[in-house]
């Protein structure tokens, strides 16, 4: 199709694995965490905040330097960690079972669909990062030294989860890894979310070649790298064809990005420079904020999706890491599939699946005006009933499945649910941001939604001058609005300062407040 990509697989990475069976070693001495450093502490606790703890509590305690929380894990000697290196090569950093997905692919008969995904678990993902030429330090954003109590908390972390490895001087990582670059660490605290913070690499330093190094991001081609999306449409498309009385549910994956181990081919340009001088580390996984970042994990979470389908669960969606799951009442089952039967031969019947830029879809029937139905999956795995698989309540008996279902392939894959946030299976949950109230077949904006977005126009209102990343904040804001305040779509077709006062000026804050009727078929 014009404007699609066509390729072999899209459902795989486009480079091709490299990555040969190692020889099996023992578990060095330093076992990849910074406790088992021979002559290393964690940072001292009675001067580091803990995660959880804001940094103003850090402020009133004396200061802290970065040679009091690094300087002892200097002497490591090359050799220790060429053992660690070797040892994680081997033996990548993953929650999910590798043999578990290869077993449950082939008997679900899309192991020719994900063909690579299982030697991927055992030797490191492919994310398109280049090859290290020079080796490229340059200075963390200053926010680290702002945060830096924050910081050591983080850094920390990563250690004592293994996903940092090896503490080594620059002279250490030259003979280990040859030539390596380092991304500009900054912390930021997370919105609405007092003490708690966020580490982000900039990938895209430099913005422009400099000295002839150019950023990790400037050479991953990211329409490589696709994710099928739960969109909007898409998710309005499935609700509109639910039968009544269903329920929706939705879970977090638990660091999702983190989960994924990358390739040994790419640890030169992984690598972090920390506070202390001279000293770096190795982080092994996927990070927020490669370019590649959300394809390869998408990769993962595809094969997921499709495993439960193929076990009878859904229909099933997904925004990155935020799954929702459907179920409906097994009095409409029979007549449900039978329209799941009719779509798949629909997408069957127009190509299947598309690829377009960054994003995997299928294409179903057209509609008026030049529109055509959008899926994220194609509906080829018919829903079952599996309300007899496990005990469960008698309201949970009279669905297709429950959560029992979920956890129960989630565990034998190794998929780890952030738990603390599900959303239980219930007629209203919130999913991209939206409500969405399968009752009333409505959406309409969550309330901590409405009061952020109307706090950001008050306070717009409040001078009659803004930057421009000021207009730029607040008009992606007002896009997302648009989603259930259709009339405003109109006046954010512009660049971001003209079309934000044109929506404010024609629409009241009131508009915000009212649900959006979903069509019904």
């Amino acid at each position: 199709m014009k404007g699609d990509r066509a390729e072999e697989n899209p459902f795989e990475p486009p480079h091709p694995q490299h990555a040969p069976v190692p020889s099996q070693l023992a578990p060095p001495v330093w076992a990849d965490t910074l406790t088992k450093l021979p002559n290393a502490r964690l940072l001292a606790e009675p001067s580091s905040a803990q995660i959880g703890k804001s940094h103003e509590d850090a402020k009133t305690r004396p200061p802290l330097t970065f040679r009091d929380t690094y300087a002892q894990a200097v002497a490591v000697e090359t050799t220790v960690l060429k053992a660690a290196l070797e040892h994680r090569r081997s033996n990548p950093l993953s929650p999910y079972r590798a043999n578990e997905w290869a077993l449950l692919l082939d008997a679900s008969n899309l192991s020719s669909k994900y063909p690579n995904l299982v030697h991927m678990f055992n030797y490191g993902f492919l994310a398109g990062l280049p090859a290290i030429n020079f080796t490229y330090t340059p200075s963390n954003n200053k926010s680290v030294l702002d945060y830096h109590h924050d910081l050591n908390s983080v850094i920390n972390s990563e250690f004592a989860k293994s996903r940092y490895l090896s503490l080594a001087t620059s002279m250490q990582l030259n003979n280990l890894l040859g030539s390596f670059q380092s991304s500009p660490l900054s912390i930021i605290p997370k919105p609405n979310k007092p003490g708690k913070f966020r580490l982000i690499q900039n990938f895209s330093h430099p913005h422009s070649m400099t000295r002839g190094v150019s950023s990790i991001n400037s050479a991953i081609l990211s329409d490589l790298y696709p994710c099928t999306w739960g969109t909007f449409g898409t998710i309005a498309l499935l609700i509109e064809g639910l039968p009544p009385r269903s329920e929706g549910a939705v879970r977090d994956v638990k660091e999702a990005y983190r989960t994924i181990p990358l390739h040994p081919s790419h640890w030169a340009a992984m690598v972090v420079k920390l506070p202390e001088n001279d000293l770096y580390a190795i982080d092994t996984q996927n990070a927020f904020g490669l370019a590649s970042g959300g394809g390869i994990y998408r990769l993962v979470a595809d094969a997921g999706t499709d495993l439960m389908r193929a076990q009878g669960m859904g229909p099933i969606s997904k925004w990155v890491d935020n799954h929702l799951f459907i179920r409906i009442r097994l009095f409409h089952l029979n007549s449900y599939n039978q329209q799941r039967s009719k779509r798949a031969q629909a997408i069957q019947q127009t190509g299947g699946l598309r690829h377009s830029k960054g994003r995997l879809w299928f294409k179903g029937n057209n509609l008026d005006n030049r529109r055509f139905q959008e899926f994220d999956e194609d509906q080829s795995f018919p829903i079952q009933d599996l309300s007899k698989t496990s005990p469960r309540s008698a309201h949970d008996e009279l669905f297709s499945y429950a959560f029992q279902g979920i956890d129960e392939i989630s565990d034998r894959l190794g998929i780890p649910w952030e738990h603390q946030k599900d959303s239980p299976f219930a007629t209203t949950f919130t999913f991209i941001g939206l409500t969405w109230d399968l009752t009333t077949w409505s959406v309409s904006l969550p309330q901590t939604k409405k009061n952020k977005y109307l706090a950001a126009i008050l306070d717009w209102e409040t001078t009659t001058t803004h930057t421009l990343e000021e207009a730029q904040k607040l008009h992606g804001k007002l896009l997302h609005a648009t989603l259930v305040l259709v009339h405003g779509r109109p006046y954010l077709i512009n660049n971001p300062i003209s079309s934000t006062i044109a929506f404010i000026l024609e629409y009241s804050t009131t508009h915000l407040l009212s649900p959006v009727l979903l069509p019904r078929t």
